[in-house]
């Protein structure tokens, strides 16, 4: 799945928030490769989209609203955590438009959502969805307009059941005939890493069987020179062909920190040994090599919510451009950061989304490609001379640094 368009009323803080993820013109040079759907060049879409904005306008809502709108459209039930309605007397809204780059079908999905005060509980009640074939030579803009000439299936809950509805919309989604004619099922692909407010237990850090020594390595002793090598270890029994169970971190004082693979409540050996940023970048490791192994097979979703910020400028950087080499053509990666010095970056503007909070509480969302006609502009200076009013608020601590 590749977002093309997001739409969300009345989750968190977003009130007829909107985000459009297409472009409508391709660049002469372009540091990310095939931001177009592959065998249908001049349908272009966003692959890289870098999320920046003041504390509390919406980075980690967008994530988690964008998450469970994932769950929901591989059938699974609704996490409630996930969602919270901000008005609870008024029904929520989520649009969005996407590109299924295995069956060229630009979908159209409409939820809607209510509050339920007996169940204290976020509930689906109604779905819509059409679609439109991308031809070879089509651009966004005429695929746009075929989809809006195409009637919606529509789906009530109250009459089908949630479960039954979901069920419709996967098979929707994801099931396609392939040129023989062949009844196809596309595998539903996403990976999101989440900042969270409450108290995590520190050493619980996801990973994947697929462990790689040597990209370790490089860049956990890239993130601390005391570092002196990592060493795979496997489970006792089992031979050295076989996926190794846990990775020990050895340092030139001869301190060692070993990280389990396969026990998740508890996979990390006095984590209290690792700087903020060393520990940080553990996770990362596991994440890009999710990117690995995944994003080359299918279109695929990737999240990575605020977990560099603890990390040197210089490091963000370079991993943020290693993460997105890794990237597969039909996959989107998108990343939020407080640093901006990441505007800097050798990147398209079309990458970057700001984001802001407005008067009335609502947050909205700065495309600068909508802004600027040329690929030529420095986004930072306008970023710190608030151009984009995304600046913080900092009026109340001048009262207390002058009061």
């Amino acid at each position: 799945m590749l977002f093309t368009r997001i739409k969300i009323d009345n989750f968190y803080s977003f009130q007829d928030f909107e985000v459009d993820l297409t472009y409508p013109r391709k660049l002469s040079y372009s540091s990310i490769d095939s931001e177009f759907i592959k065998d249908r060049p001049y349908f272009n879409v966003k692959r890289v989209c870098i999320i920046s904005g003041p504390n509390a306008t919406g980075k980690t809502s967008l994530a988690k609203v964008m998450c469970a709108l994932h769950n929901l459209l591989a059938g699974r039930r609704l996490i409630n955590k996930w969602l919270e309605i901000y008005k609870k007397n008024k029904q929520a809204e989520i649009a969005v438009e996407f590109v299924t780059p295995e069956s060229y079908y630009l979908h159209e999905v409409h939820l809607k959502f209510d509050y339920s005060e007996e169940e204290q509980n976020v509930r689906l009640n109604f779905a819509k969805h059409r679609f439109a074939i991308i031809k070879e030579l089509d651009s966004v803009s005429k695929v746009r307009k075929r989809l809006n000439s195409q009637e919606y299936s529509e789906y009530s809950v109250a009459e089908l059941g949630q479960d039954i509805v979901l069920s419709i919309l996967r098979q929707l989604i994801y099931s396609y005939k392939n040129e023989s004619g062949e009844d196809t099922f596309i595998p539903p692909q996403w990976n999101y890493t989440i900042s969270v407010t409450v108290e995590e237990n520190p050493a619980q850090v996801k990973h994947y069987a697929d462990f790689d020594a040597k990209l370790a390595r490089r860049i956990l002793c890239t993130f601390d020179p005391t570092i002196q090598d990592i060493k795979t270890l496997h489970a006792e029994g089992s031979s050295k062909k076989d996926p190794p169970s846990a990775y020990q971190i050895i340092f030139k004082n001869g301190d060692s920190v070993q990280v389990d693979l396969h026990n998740v409540e508890s996979n990390i050996t006095r984590p209290e040994r690792l700087s903020k940023g060393t520990f940080e970048s553990i996770g990362i490791i596991a994440f890009l090599r999710a990117m690995e192994s995944k994003s080359h097979n299918y279109s695929t979703t990737y999240f990575l919510d605020e977990r560099m910020a603890h990390i040197h400028t210089d490091l963000e950087i370079k991993m943020i451009n290693l993460l997105i080499s890794k990237l597969g053509v039909t996959s989107q990666f998108f990343y939020t950061t407080h640093n901006t010095d990441v505007l800097e970056m050798n990147l398209p503007i079309h990458s970057y989304l700001f984001l802001r909070r407005n008067s009335d509480n609502s947050v909205s969302a700065i495309q600068p490609e909508k802004i600027f006609k040329k690929n030529d502009r420095s986004l930072s200076n306008f970023v710190k001379n608030d151009v984009f009013k995304t600046r913080p608020d900092t009026s109340l601590i001048d009262e207390a640094l002058y009061d």
